[in-house]
């Protein structure tokens, strides 16, 4: 019989090379005690070991409107172990390392979108503003 969590930690070294941090946005309380209308990030993971890769938008998470894709644009997906609790409007940076160096080559950062959650992992679709 197999045990699945050295399956599992065995499939987490093979196959995640990058590093994401997981941020929740929180309002602030002022001095007088109010809420702030503007929201902070609070970090709830660091360095969350993750696989980034890309795929085709077409679709505004925010808007609800289809994308011009002409010529086309990549979305970053995030896929990272089911342990980690990441809600839609959560705020990731995630980043990619050169394997030989383990220099920072990419880093992205976007609010997520909603998570697919199956058994083994979970796949995180970042909705990036401006240049990443």
């Amino acid at each position: 019989m197999v045990n699945f969590k050295s399956v599992q930690k065995i499939h987490t070294k093979i196959m995640y090379h990058d590093k994401c941090d997981i941020f929740e946005f929180v309002k602030v309380k002022k001095e007088n005690g109010a809420l702030s209308t503007r929201k902070t990030l609070k970090p709830l993971y660091k360095d969350v070991p993750c696989k980034i890769s890309f795929s085709l938008r077409t679709w505004d998470t925010f808007t609800h409107k289809e994308v011009d894709v002409s010529p086309y644009e990549k979305q970053p997906k995030i896929f990272m172990e089911v342990e980690y609790k990441v809600e839609p409007g959560y705020y990731l940076v995630a980043r990619r390392f050169d394997p030989l160096t383990g220099e920072i080559i990419g880093e992205y950062k976007g609010q997520a979108g909603l998570p697919q959650v199956s058994l083994t992992h979970q796949e995180v679709l970042l909705d990036v503003r401006g240049d990443s």
